[in-house]
């Protein structure tokens, strides 16, 4: 699993992306989403929000301001979902679950 950073600074050397809290905290949720069947690969620190890649290379963003119990209680009622349910292989055909509206997740299918 691999942290990154966009807007890298020219001098990264010392620079703080995440607070240690903010870490631990990303590292529990990365590792309970697993529990939904995602296996995530990357996470990308934005200024404002994050982007994890999944190992089906589906991309999961989400608000920095957002609660991570939020986004995983959304996320975990979204996929259990009846609808979501029946879409066979859901997780291997969505190319986004987009999180960065507070309580909905926007989806897209790979083309």
């Amino acid at each position: 699993f691999v942290y990154g950073a966009r807007n890298w600074p020219a001098d990264p050397l010392g620079k703080k992306f995440v607070v240690t809290e903010e870490l631990s905290a990303l590292s529990s949720f990365i590792e309970n989403l697993r529990n939904l069947d995602i296996r995530p690969i990357s996470l990308e620190v934005g200024e404002d929000e994050y982007t994890l890649l999944s190992d089906t290379n589906m991309l999961l963003m989400w608000k920095r301001e957002f609660s991570l119990e939020s986004i995983y209680a959304n996320l975990s009622a979204f996929l259990t979902e009846e609808s979501i349910k029946q879409e066979k292989d859901f997780l291997e055909r969505v190319s986004y679950l987009d999180m960065r509206v507070e309580d909905k997740v926007f989806y897209r299918f790979r083309r």
